[in-house]
């Protein structure tokens, strides 16, 4: 029984700091599971305002235009622009064709740290 003594204290010696090396990889690994899923998250996030804000501006345009006002790109593009601003997005395009049809393009830049950008295409007009 004696003999045994010595062996597994000396056993136990030889795997001392394991757990502490298997924690820090597992710690290492969960930071860069975490800061991938915020950098993914930015950026749907950055795709779904260009998204609404797109919409909110093809909507607005075309609310303008079947309101009576007259077809006139430039007055129904510049409201576009000011509601796609308000909902925090660049307005890169906008065209009304003939029949009222408004068609946006927005684009928003994501927050730092990331910078991630996202476009949108949106259209709204009268029913054919």
């Amino acid at each position: 029984m004696s003999d045994s003594l010595p062996l597994l204290y000396r056993r136990r010696r030889a795997e001392a700091g394991n757990v502490t090396v298997l924690a820090v990889g597992l710690i290492g690994v969960l930071l860069i599971l975490a800061v991938g899923g915020l950098a993914l998250t930015s950026a749907v996030t950055a795709s779904h305002r260009a998204r609404s804000a797109a919409d909110l501006a093809a909507l607005a345009g075309a609310q303008a235009v079947t309101l009576g006002l007259p077809v006139d790109g430039q007055a129904v593009c510049r409201l576009a622009r000011d509601v796609a601003v308000a909902n925090g997005a660049q307005l890169d395009g906008c065209a009304v064709d003939v029949g009222g049809v408004v068609t946006v393009v927005a684009h928003v830049v994501s927050a730092p740290p990331w910078r991630f950008s996202a476009s949108a295409t949106a259209r709204a007009g009268p029913a054919p």
